[in-house]
């Protein structure tokens, strides 16, 4: 009589991350830019939720930048509905230069 074992291995891999849930949402700031340089659109409120951060110079179209001469930079996004929030990063203006 023939008795064959077979043993199977199995791993279980778990992974979690978090889902960026302001991406692509309604967003707004208290004062808009209105000096002068390019197009305003390059600097509006909806540039910190389009989930891009790959030039953050001031005329990249993907950060926001408030008018001068106030003294509050205050910007909002409204998450469309009720949310449990982890965490928030802030990636600040850089100039293309790289963080040390």
């Amino acid at each position: 009589m023939s008795t064959t074992l077979f043993i199977h291995l199995g791993f279980i891999v778990s992974s979690f991350a978090y889902e960026n849930i302001a991406l692509e949402k309604p967003a707004y700031q208290q004062y808009p830019y209105t000096g002068p340089g390019p197009a305003n659109h390059l600097v509006e409120a909806s540039n910190a939720v389009d989930g891009l951060k790959s030039n953050l110079s001031i005329w990249g179209g993907q950060c926001v930048l408030s008018d001068n001469n106030k003294q509050t930079a205050t910007w909002w996004v409204n998450l469309t509905s009720i949310l449990g929030i982890h965490h928030v990063t802030i990636y600040y203006r850089t100039e293309v230069y790289g963080w040390d």
